[in-house]
């Protein structure tokens, strides 16, 4: 059986094509400010909406073009948030940017902050306990998913760039490197970059899932449990597309919008890896597949993220945000739920040790899910314990 995500991750990353409108949903929070009104002209990398303090990072048009529409528009959650519309006009004009100048070693960490909120990274705040070590986290543990490791190849100066503003900003005593041992042209990558730094190592590890999950790659590589923060333990835990992302920041000005992609699943003919830019609704990125499906989703089942812990979308216009790290086309199943036969395989199969039948009865012990996805998979019932779980997160 071929591995999906070797078809994609051999394959250099292309270009998103344009869309014509982009949307730019505004995080749940009154303290979110739209700095945009209907009808501005803006151009890329100009912020579009800002929130009190330094909580929420800033959102950034990344086309130009004019504010046609501030309106509540269905999420990827299944919800409704208030939007910013944005009309390409296909020049990609943008707001004049500096890199970042100087050694990473001496710059201040006041400084090295604001640049990363300022360019709208998340990933990076202040932990707010001493920080003995940092994971970086490139494992990748989910089927089909291959966009970070087309990063680990195509970005390798921008992810150690953005490795040495973590280093300097929470001192770590060590850094550990998860990749995948199976992906060895992006263990050979990390390994040569890595040479250059006492404290840094990569840790290849086994093909298992959920090896991507904080906490248990906390116990794989440290031998240290928690079933919440790993940074009570003194650990942290950083994806390695933010570092990335930190990296291309800091080297060239521009901040966060865009972000690799990747496009794949059972029914999809081409399987690729796409830059696609923040705002872009996932009908731009299937294409043609639209006009041969035209009742999608009805007939097919789109998921936005990994095939594990990704949510099935009901609208094609729904964006692409910081968060979205794949989009999947796959069968529609709807399988109906049945009464729970208390069978504890949801329990047996739980890396960090909870009860997930009853985090999805009455919310017990739902704020310590990691949303991997093992329960339901599991479940004889077909219960969809984590879309459960996560209303009582939300809740």
């Amino acid at each position: 059986m071929i591995d999906p995500k070797a078809i994609t991750a051999l394959v250099p990353t292309r270009e998103c094509p344009e869309a014509e409108e982009l949307y730019f949903p505004l995080p749940p929070s009154l303290e979110v400010v739209p700095l945009v009104e209907r009808g501005d002209n803006v151009k890329v990398g100009q912020c579009i909406a800002n929130g009190s303090g330094n909580l929420i990072a800033p959102l950034h048009s990344s086309v130009s073009g004019v504010v046609t529409d501030l309106k509540p528009i269905q999420n990827s959650s299944g919800g409704f948030s208030t939007m910013i519309t944005i009309r390409n006009d296909s020049r990609y004009h943008a707001l004049p940017f500096s890199s970042f100048k100087g050694s990473l070693r001496d710059a201040s960490v006041v400084d090295l902050r604001q640049r990363i909120y300022s360019a709208g990274i998340p990933g990076l705040d202040d932990p707010g306990h001493p920080v003995e070590e940092l994971i970086i986290n490139a494992t990748e543990g989910e089927p089909f998913l291959s966009a970070d490791h087309r990063q680990i190849i195509e970005n390798t100066r921008a992810i150690f760039t953005g490795l040495e503003v973590a280093m300097r900003l929470m001192n770590p005593k060590w850094v550990d490197i998860a990749v995948d041992e199976s992906r060895s042209d992006a263990v050979i990558a990390l390994r040569n970059y890595a040479l250059k730094y006492s404290n840094v190592r990569v840790v290849p590890l086994k093909k298992t899932y959920p090896k991507g999950a904080d906490c248990a790659l906390v116990n794989q590589i440290t031998h240290k449990r928690t079933r919440q923060r790993p940074i009570d333990v003194g650990v942290l835990v950083v994806e390695i597309s933010t570092l990335a992302q930190v990296g291309l920041s800091m080297s060239t000005g521009l901040p966060f919008v865009s972000r690799f992609v990747t496009l794949s699943g059972s029914l999809l003919e081409k399987k690729l890896n796409l830059r696609v830019r923040i705002g872009t609704p996932i009908k731009t990125l299937l294409g043609e597949l639209i006009s041969q499906n035209a009742k999608m989703p009805a007939q097919l089942r789109v998921i936005m993220g990994g095939a594990m812990t990704g949510v099935s979308q009901t609208s094609l216009d729904v964006p692409v945000t910081k968060e979205t790290n794949a989009v999947l086309v796959l069968s529609h199943l709807n399988l109906p739920e049945q009464h729970c036969i208390r069978c504890a395989r949801c329990v047996d199969r739980c890396p960090v040790y909870i009860m997930p039948i009853f985090a999805a009865q009455n919310g017990l012990q739902a704020q310590e899910c990691v949303e991997c996805g093992l329960c339901s998979y599991h479940c004889p019932s077909n219960i969809r314990l984590v879309d459960r779980i996560r209303k009582w997160k939300q809740a």
